[in-house]
């Protein structure tokens, strides 16, 4: 037999957590108790019972004629019985420390002594066994609605609460008046029909199964966690120990069955039996009853409500520490609030997940969101699948409220798609890009269209073709202002009788070069370099990265690589590749978020130098795609970047043997106790073994990606807020952040048409012809030449 412990736990460093108190309060999850729990709490209880049946049987014989002990047996049952009522009566309005255990043992040791003397037995029992029942009610009941707290609720004493305590009061007096003293059964059966009607329209009103209502109420009570194990953020229970949670029961069964048998002697063999009846009637009806009431939802969580209790208490909290936490969901070890510092953000966030995960709708843009709303950094967005809009819409619903009492942030769109409206991009228009020499430019333009191979034998050959060519058509026109006016350069060099002087062997190779720069020059709104007369203030409103670093603004790159496989990743890499010369120029005062979905679609080699830069420029990659096995296939050294650079990575689902053996590896090993057991002539023999297991075994990795709000988060390298994670991953709940309506009116979302500066996208076939006499143009009809002269002429035929 194998006792298989929680596979995934909290690895929350609770010693280097913040001791400032979270805005907000969630409840925790219930805990099951392991095997060694229960065999503890098991053994506890029974020595308990033991030494009270001890003790009540010597004083009902060996005590039973000393004068004495009955005198001080019946004052300490009247002082205890007072005390229990005080208790009972202050205690939904009492959170002492350490009064739920302290009134938990008054409550046994009272009922002990009362069942050890004869005497004081017929005239307190009954009335006792009443208030023990109320109490055990009481108890459950605080704890149910201390967790499940009313919406809104400003009175200090709940009123579900009010309601059992009088219920239970009620019921204590029937127990008392007609289970003990055997008078009446009738009013009995006729409350117990009562409580069913009233238990079966609140049930049907509520919408809950009634099994999974007693299950709960049943392992919350006795398997809450207590307040000095409490993560941050969760709602500390009433409930006190749990070693002690059982009395409140322990003492009204002890109570009421041994009053039974004391009074049994006095009542007909009729008579038990309906008592008998009419008891667990009783407590059937009154503890369904309660249960329906207290253990229900107050008010049922709805999409996104938890999500924007959490973020809109951090922003409000004058607390520095929560004004810059991100939430990103519940830790589903124990329901407690996962929580990272912004500056995270910073080192780079990588989400994996296939299509439909979730990964986007559970992590991408509740982060999305969260950042925008601080209101004091800007965030652009290159969206490679653009399939729907979800991405915009989410900026749009939230940049209105980004700081209050602020304007809205600016809001910039580019597409790729011919006809649609968008905003100018003209990379030669971006601030620095003047300041910057020939050799620069070229750099960066190779690496940003893909132009850069690697420094391999073979690949750096063809690197260097490209480079060149492009660095001689920077020569050539300095002040160019568009990929169009550097084309013009680049294609004379190819047509022209020798190639500017080129080899002809690095003129055949940097075709692709060529062929790269005719798709960038061929993009209307990435080469306006005048006003239009239609739209005089388009180069007003151009996307310039370098103003993201001065002022705080959003801008969203519609980029579709299913229809634009070549163009939209390079336009990408182009926006990557400017950020990081928008941010060496101009003087930062704000931070810029790149957020990037499918991720894999514009991986480059080039891309590595912006993990290596980013932090140091005040850029945060926020990545998303399927998996690594996409990155890997791409580029390897992109990848390795991606692995080691990026210290906020979650899984939203596993599919891959390759990541599931990695995640298995990184989820590290614990201690499981395994139990086999011999049988034989000579009796039973159990014997125990410790191994090192798996903290996560693929079976339960994909467990995990079935369910669409689970996923696997690893934190390295915060130091600062509640994310202490010590870089161990672990299982993260994620609800969703917003409603279903309002899920589906973002991806019903139409482009805007309305922004500052707008014209309509297109493609235009560059006339490299009007700007230059280009001279000796090759003879179109000579395909056979195989000297290296002639390459030109099968090439622009």
């Amino acid at each position: 037999m194998t006792i298989r412990e929680p596979v995934f736990d909290n690895p929350v460093a609770r010693d280097r957590m913040p001791k400032v108190k979270p805005p907000f309060e969630l409840p925790a999850i219930t805990y099951v108790p392991t095997k060694d729990e229960i065999g503890a709490l098991t053994t506890l209880m029974f020595i308990t019972i033991c030494g009270a049946l001890m003790f009540v049987y010597t004083g009902r014989v060996v005590l039973a004629n000393h004068a004495a002990f009955h005198f001080y047996a019946q004052s300490f049952a009247t002082l205890g019985m007072v005390l229990l009522t005080l208790a009972l009566i202050v205690r939904p309005l009492s959170r002492v420390y350490g009064m739920p255990e302290a009134t938990a043992v008054l409550g046994f040791v009272e009922c002990s002594l009362v069942l050890a003397d004869t005497n004081a037995s017929l005239k307190i029992l009954p009335i006792m066994t009443g208030i023990l029942l109320a109490w055990a009610i009481c108890e459950i009941a605080l704890h149910a609605v201390t967790i499940n707290p009313l919406p809104n609720q400003q009175a200090v004493v709940d009123p579900r609460f009010v309601f059992v305590a009088a219920l239970s009061l009620i019921h204590a007096w029937l127990i008392a008046r007609y289970v003990l003293e055997a008078r009446a059964l009738a009013p009995l059966y006729f409350v117990c029909v009562a409580d069913c009607i009233l238990t079966g329209v609140l049930y049907f009103q509520s919408g809950y199964r009634f099994l999974s209502l007693v299950k709960h109420a049943t392992y919350s009570y006795f398997n809450y966690p207590e307040s000095d194990s409490l993560s941050p953020g969760l709602i500390a229970s009433t409930a006190g120990r749990r070693e002690f949670r059982l009395l409140p029961i322990t003492s009204f069964l002890f109570a009421f069955i041994g009053g039974w048998i004391l009074t049994s002697a006095e009542m007909k063999g009729d008579d038990l039996v309906h008592c008998l009846a009419a008891s667990i009637a009783l407590a059937t009806s009154v503890f369904s009853l309660v249960t329906v009431v207290t253990v229900t939802p107050a008010n049922e969580i709805k999409d996104g409500q938890q999500w924007q209790q959490v973020v809109d208490a951090n922003r409000r909290s004058g607390e520095a520490i929560h004004n810059d936490s991100i939430f990103i969901g519940t830790a589903a070890a124990d329901g407690s609030p996962v929580q990272v510092d912004r500056s995270l953000v910073m080192q780079h966030v990588h989400f994996l997940g296939s299509t439909g995960s979730g990964k986007t709708s559970n992590g991408l843009i509740p982060l999305l969101e969260q950042l925008i709303r601080k209101g004091d950094a800007s965030v652009i967005v290159l969206d490679l699948k653009g399939d729907t809009l979800e991405l915009l819409a989410s900026m749009e619903a939230v940049r209105t409220t980004a700081a209050i009492g602020k304007e809205a942030m600016a809001l910039s769109v580019f597409s790729t798609e011919n006809g649609a409206l968008t905003n100018a991009f003209n990379p030669f228009l971006t601030r620095g890009w003047a300041e910057m020499s020939d050799l620069e430019r070229t750099d960066v333009i190779c690496s940003a269209l893909g132009l850069d191979y690697g420094s391999e034998y073979g690949r750096a050959f063809f690197t260097a073709c490209n480079s060149v060519l492009i660095l001689t058509g920077n020569f050539s026109i300095p002040d160019a202002m568009s990929f169009r006016q550097l084309l013009v350069e680049v294609e004379h060099l190819l047509k022209s009788q020798g190639h500017g002087g080129l080899p002809p062997e690095i003129a055949k190779a940097g075709v692709h070069a060529w062929a790269v720069l005719s798709r960038m020059a061929m993009l209307d709104a990435l080469n306006v370099t005048s006003p239009r007369p239609e739209v005089p203030d388009v180069l007003e409103h151009q996307i310039d990265l370098a103003a993201f670093f001065v002022k705080p603004q959003l801008a969203y790159f519609k980029l579709p690589s299913t229809t634009s496989s070549v163009t939209a990743p390079a336009v990408g890499r182009l926006v990557a590749s400017l950020l990081l010369v928008a941010g060496q120029r101009v003087k930062r005062s704000c931070k810029v978020y790149l957020v990037i979905d499918e991720f894999q679609m514009m991986a480059a080699e080039s891309l590595s130098r912006l993990f290596q830069m980013g932090r140091s420029l005040d850029i945060g990659l926020i990545l998303a795609n399927q998996t690594m096995t996409d990155l890997y296939a791409t580029n390897k050294g992109l990848a390795s970047s991606v692995e080691s650079n990026c210290h906020w990575r979650q899984w939203f689902s596993v599919s891959d043997r390759a990541e599931l053996e990695y995640l298995e590896k990184i989820f590290g090993t614990r201690e499981e106790t395994k139990y086999s057991t011999t049988y034989s002539q000579n009796g039973t023999a159990t014997t125990a073994r410790v191994e090192d297991v798996p903290r996560a075994a693929a079976t339960d990795l994909q467990s995990i990606s079935a369910d669409p709000h689970l996923s696997i988060l690893r934190i390295e390298g915060d130091r600062k807020g509640y994310g202490q994670y010590r870089g161990i991953p672990f299982v993260v709940r994620s609800e969703f952040h917003i409603s279903n309506e309002e899920y589906q009116r973002r991806r019903k979302y139409e482009w805007p048409g309305d922004l500052l500066g707008m014209i309509r996208g297109g493609t235009t076939m560059p006339d490299t012809k009007s700007k230059r006499d280009i001279k000796d143009e090759p003879n179109l009809s000579d395909f056979n030449n195989p000297e290296p002269e002639g390459w030109d002429e099968e090439l622009f035929e």
